[in-house]
């Protein structure tokens, strides 16, 4: 493993559990096994190098989790239901190994960063964008099939994407993963169709 892939590790571990402004270079040299010195010879700053942590962590979640949820056999509410099952697994692993639960790290990043640094600003805008075209594709795609009564798709998909930040947040308040189990019936809550039972199969996994 070459030092830029050690570093963006150690900056993942390390930003997730203590935020942006909390970890210095030193100390993710120190994880990394870097010397000070040619930290910047891999990234010109601190900031270029948690960008790059973003951008390879969405890259793993959109794979792992997106992907896997929002795959076109799945039926288009049913997605939402996966989606939140698989989310839930994961911030019930995340606690076990953690002590807590952490929340989004996109969420996370968005809350210390997205005023005051363009760049990583930019970032969390593309990854966000990205997860809202999941949403929307799956809410166009109930309303084509009946299950959703015809609305705004673009502004629905918004709306999906905030309640599941704020709720990862009130989860990661409360140290409760639990909450996120809802995620499927407060989609169908908000998209105005019956809820169902909460309890998607907790059997699929995923490493985001």
């Amino acid at each position: 493993m070459d030092p830029a892939e050690r570093l963006l590790n150690a900056a993942t571990d390390l930003m997730y559990q203590h935020g942006y402004e909390a970890v210095g270079v030193q100390q993710l040299c120190d994880r990394a096994g870097v010397r000070k010195g040619s930290f910047y010879h891999w990234f010109p700053s601190k900031a270029a190098l948690a960008i790059a942590m973003l951008d390879a962590n969405w890259q793993r979640t959109r794979q792992t989790l997106f992907e896997v949820a929002f795959a076109p056999d799945v039926g288009p509410l049913d997605r939402f239901d996966r989606y939140g099952a698989l989310l839930l697994a994961h911030n019930i692993r995340v606690q076990h190994r953690e002590g807590a639960m952490l929340g989004c790290r996109f969420g996370n990043f968005a809350a210390e960063l997205a005023t005051r640094d363009p760049q990583v600003r930019a970032k969390l805008a593309e990854v966000f964008g990205e997860m809202r075209g999941h949403f929307a594709a799956a809410i166009d795609d109930a309303v084509q099939d009946g299950l959703v009564p015809p609305l705004d798709v673009a502004q629905a998909a918004v709306a999906v994407l905030a309640h599941m930040e704020g709720l990862v947040l009130v989860a990661k308040a409360a140290d409760d993963p639990s909450l996120i189990g809802h995620f499927g019936a407060d989609v169908r809550a908000l998209l105005r169709v019956p809820g169902r039972p909460v309890g998607a199969s907790l059997d699929e996994r995923a490493s985001p």
